[in-house]
């Protein structure tokens, strides 16, 4: 199984919506995160940083639209999402969780996540 974070509500299409990442930074580069969600968006991005591959965006050989999904066995990350969605949450931002059995087509893959492309999504 899959599982994928969109920031948005049910009613827009995720394929149009940006992931956590994005809306965190956001919020940081605008001085709306409290001090203590600062110390913990800044330890989330630096174990992500040096824990997870980065897929080959440069040189992909793979369609625009395909996106990246994470295993469900990659807890550890799973867990600092969810830590990611809490703070979104508490400043009114909603957050999707999409989960899928079996993806369309996977262009890249190791141990933590997958891109790939999903007709529903």
């Amino acid at each position: 199984m899959y599982i994928r974070f969109a920031v948005g509500t049910e009613s827009e299409d995720p394929r149009e919506m940006h992931g956590p990442f994005t809306e965190v930074e956001h919020l940081r580069e605008e001085g709306l995160l409290a001090p203590y969600e600062e110390e913990l968006v800044v330890a989330i991005f630096e174990k992500f940083n040096h824990e997870l591959p980065c897929p080959p965006w440069t040189s992909r050989n793979w369609p625009e639209d395909a996106i990246s999904w994470f295993k469900v066995t990659a807890q550890i990350f799973v867990s600092q999402m969810y830590n990611l969605i809490t703070i979104l949450k508490e400043h009114g931002i909603q957050v999707r969780v999409l989960k899928c059995q079996r993806l369309f087509k996977v262009f890249y893959e190791d141990e933590f996540q997958v891109v790939a492309l999903d007709k529903r999504f």
